[in-house]
């Protein structure tokens, strides 16, 4: 019975192990993909190939994600800004990662 009481509690913590795919830096809750896809992929394609809006491979490199977020936020070019009631502060941070990560050095 008490070996029970210890194991329970193990399995209870395998079970919920993510496998360190979450990055546990990551404190935004939100998903830069699924920001990605629902907000930016209309101009910049799903993969980042461009269309509308230029290839990300071409403009993101050498870029932080604090320069991204500006993007988002500001704009850039014929790009028009997303307000923060379009895209959340949290969502301007996560998409910035996200495209930083995709299409950054």
């Amino acid at each position: 019975m008490r070996m029970m009481f210890l194991v329970l509690p193990v399995l209870a913590l395998v079970a919920c192990d993510d496998g360190g795919t979450t990055d546990p830096t990551d404190t935004t809750g939100a998903d830069g993909a699924a920001v990605y896809s629902d907000n930016c992929a209309v101009c910049h394609a799903a993969d980042g190939s461009g269309g509308t809006g230029p290839a990300l491979d071409t403009v993101v490199p050498g870029k932080t994600a604090s320069d991204i977020e500006g993007i988002v936020r500001n704009g850039s070019g014929s790009m028009v800004g997303f307000s923060a009631d379009v895209i959340s502060d949290e969502e301007s941070a996560a998409v910035a990662d996200y495209v930083v990560a995709e299409w950054g050095d």
